[in-house]
């Protein structure tokens, strides 16, 4: 190769004298009429032009192919282990980190959550406890990737019976217990200040105004004096009561009701048996007897008088 690559470089200097038989010698002037200046540019620019069109270089031979990302032992050949996200192809989705069971010895442990690089899933780099050790621990490493509230078996899925309030969302609503049961009833709180004064309530009816249209009918004047007023809110007569000596209340003079046996039922029969005398003015001590003293000034007086 090397070789047959001088063979061409001197074909082309060779054309290039053809071209300018006098280049050989000093100075200027050759059959073109080029300065040397002129013949060195025109080398430069026609030269690889002359080389590339009759003298092409052969490609050079492909080198080996290298290991596809998910070849794991280098074989070249898809391995049913190397499909590791099983949809039946070995292809790159499969060159992915896949989740390692923590425990578990594995190539395809995520490099990113392998802290201690023992290619083994270690309990510590199970940072979200999801029993996996995969690309979720290096993004919980960040800060990232926690495992959704509502999902409930951690497969980063939305199932349907994660789906708490069934409004076909999976968000922080479906993350919400049942109601807890109500508290005790609070203290009651202090008395508010009163309220302002209601408006004035509409005047109550009149006594006499028995449709309570408000109005004076006729009917209402009951004594008929052309007033209507409390006159004729009174009620009928009523019966006569009985009389103080009618004692059984027969409404009839019985013999036994003439107390005084005057003949007449009347109020005179109403009084009751004389009471007994009263003790004179004079007897201080009201035993009967003139007493000396204070008494008898006052026996005197009666006497006096009588």
């Amino acid at each position: 190769m090397a070789f047959a690559k001088v063979h061409h470089r001197l074909v082309v200097l060779a054309v290039l004298a053809a071209l300018a038989p006098f280049s050989l010698s000093c100075g200027s002037g050759d059959a073109l009429g080029l300065e040397d200046y002129q013949r060195d540019l025109l080398g430069l620019v026609v030269g690889p032009i002359i080389e590339e069109i009759f003298f092409p270089e052969e490609p050079a031979p492909a080198g080996p192919a290298g290991q596809s990302c998910w070849d794991l032992n280098g074989n070249g050949v898809g391995d049913d282990e190397e499909d590791t996200n099983l949809d039946g192809v070995v292809d790159v989705l499969d060159c992915r980190s896949g989740p390692v069971a923590v425990s578990a010895t594995s190539a395809m442990i995520a490099p990113c959550a392998d802290i201690n690089d023992n290619h083994t899933a270690d309990a510590e780099e199970d940072i979200n406890g999801d029993g996996f050790v995969d690309d979720m621990d290096c993004l919980a490493l960040m800060g990232f990737g926690g495992i959704n509230c509502w999902d409930l078996n951690g497969n980063g899925e939305n199932d349907p019976d994660e789906d708490a309030n069934g409004d076909g969302q999976f968000d922080a609503l479906d993350c919400q217990g049942t109601p807890g049961t109500a508290g005790a009833a609070g203290a009651a709180g202090a008395a508010g200040a009163g309220g302002p004064g209601g408006p004035a309530g509409a005047a109550g009816l009149a006594c006499w105004d028995l449709n309570g249209n408000r109005q004076g009918d006729p009917e209402e004047d009951i004594n008929g004096d052309g007033d209507l007023n409390s006159l004729d809110c009174q009620g009928s007569q009523g019966d006569l009561g009985a009389p103080c000596w009618d004692l059984n209340g027969n409404g009839v003079g019985d013999p036994e009701e003439d107390v005084n046996q005057d003949l007449q039922f009347d109020a005179l029969d109403c009084q009751g048996p004389h009471g007994d005398p009263g003790a004179p003015c004079w007897d201080i001590n009201a035993n009967g007897v003139g007493d000396q003293s204070a008494e008898f000034i006052g026996v005197d007086i009666y006497k006096d008088l009588h």
